[in-house]
C-alpha cells in the first residue's frame, strides 16, 4: 500500500537518552519525515490511518482480496 502522508518538513522533539536524560533534537527534510514515520509506529498508526474514508474503502477491498487469496493458497 502506498500513498501520500502529510509530514512536517522541520521537526523539534524531546526524547530520553539511554540514561533517562532528556535530550532535544532538530530534524529537517528526510530525517524529519523518518522520525514522524517511526513515531506513528510507536503509537500503532499505520499508513492507512492517514488516508481518507474513500481511500480506505478502496484499499480495504484490495486488502480483503489479498487476504482471501492468501487463505486459499494455504
Amino acid at each position: 500500500v502506498r500513498g501520500k502522508v502529510a509530514r512536517y518538513s522541520t521537526l523539534t522533539f524531546t526524547a530520553l537518552d539511554v540514561n533517562g536524560e532528556e535530550t532535544s533534537h532538530l530534524r529537517e527534510g528526510y530525517h524529519a519525515r523518518i522520525v514522524q514515520h517511526e513515531y506513528d509506529h510507536l503509537w500503532g498508526r499505520l499508513i492507512i490511518d492517514h488516508f481518507s474514508v474513500d481511500d480506505n474503502r478502496r484499499i480495504g477491498t484490495l486488502l480483503q482480496y489479498l487476504v482471501d487469496e492468501y487463505k486459499e493458497s494455504r
